[in-house]
């Protein structure tokens, strides 16, 4: 450092100059005096600051909690309008509807039909009540429905147009379930041939909408027909000349009368009670008409009329023709006025 005295360079540690004698340690004490007012004073001018800082910092802080209370005491209103809100929305009836369609829809119907319910003559939820019961009594329905048939046996002409999908509409058919109303009644015809005569069956078949499903069998028969000029065609063909006094043929489903008749035939039959001779013609006669009729009756079941059952050939009185002399059936005699 410098002398104060005489401007020489000296130690900074020695007690006073070496050129001119000051002593230093006066200045050294000086100087810490001054050292340390100045350090008080700073000291003093920071407190100032940090007393006028602090209270900036103090303003600002409350001025920022009372924004905090403000934004705090919003947010609560906010929210509460908010609760209040979805409280009544999700205790209102359009809620609940909504909930009760979105339980329909994941086929929750017993659920469904608890708020449909509750929802009383909401818009349509009475309807939607009925409608989701309903479906909950489908959904858990394991009964077959049930088939009434007044009619176990179908008969029918040969050659007839018949529906059976239109007969099973009618009142012959009833189907029946706990829980469907009307079930679905279907036929199956896979073997019955109207053209041709036999014996078949039909199967009728009713479902519910669970889809439980119930069968019962029906008899058909189909009968042969015939008409007039057939059988007389079948007849005549069974011969190979013209039969002998030929009067008529009728057919009355299931049988064939031939009626036959010549000249003096009552004298005769009358002679034949008399005369034993005049009888064993009539027997061969009569016996003639026997086979004739057998003959008819198997030749008609070899061409296909197998529904005929009984052939006759009647003997007609050729005074009045309402009378019959002798009667054949099938080939067996049934009537002779000469015995």
């Amino acid at each position: 450092m410098k002398c104060p005295e005489c401007g020489k360079e000296v130690d900074n540690n020695v007690s006073a100059c070496s050129n001119c004698g000051y002593p230093f340690q006066d200045l050294k004490e000086s100087e810490n005096k001054e050292g340390s007012g100045e350090k008080e004073n700073n000291e003093g001018v920071n407190d100032g600051k940090n007393s006028a800082l602090d209270s900036l910092i103090q303003m600002n802080d409350n001025k920022s909690t009372d924004k905090r209370k403000k934004f705090l005491i919003a947010g609560c209103v906010i929210a509460g309008f908010i609760v209040i809100g979805l409280l009544g929305y999700f205790t209102s009836n359009r809620y609940k509807y909504s909930s009760a369609q979105k339980e329909y829809q994941k086929e929750n119907y017993a659920k469904a039909a608890d708020i449909f319910k509750k929802l009383g003559d909401y818009k349509n939820s009475a309807e939607m009540h009925q409608d989701a019961r309903h479906k909950n009594d489908v959904k858990n329905d394991v009964t077959p429905p049930t088939i009434s048939c007044d009619i176990d046996n179908i008969i029918l002409k040969r050659g007839e147009d018949f529906d059976f999908d239109e007969w099973i509409k009618t009142d012959n058919v009833i189907a029946e379930d706990d829980v469907t109303e009307d079930p679905v009644l279907s036929v199956e015809v896979t073997e019955v041939d109207t053209n041709t005569a036999g014996e078949y069956k039909i199967v009728i078949n009713a479902k519910d909408e669970a889809g439980n499903e119930q069968s019962q069998e029906v008899s058909v028969t189909v009968e042969s027909v015939y008409t007039q000029a057939e059988i007389e065609r079948a007849v005549k063909s069974a011969f190979t000349k013209e039969i002998p006094g030929l009067e008529r043929i009728e057919y009355t489903k299931p049988e064939v009368w031939i009626y036959v008749s010549q000249e003096g035939i009552v004298e005769a039959a009358l002679n034949a009670m008399v005369s034993s001779a005049v009888k064993a013609s009539w027997d061969e006669m009569t016996g003639t008409l026997d086979d004739a009729c057998k003959h008819v009756y198997q030749y008609l079941h070899i061409d296909g009329y197998e529904d005929i059952d009984n052939v006759y050939i009647a003997l007609l009185n050729d005074r009045d023709k309402t009378k019959i002399l002798y009667l054949t059936a099938n080939g067996i005699k049934r009537v002779d006025v000469t015995e």
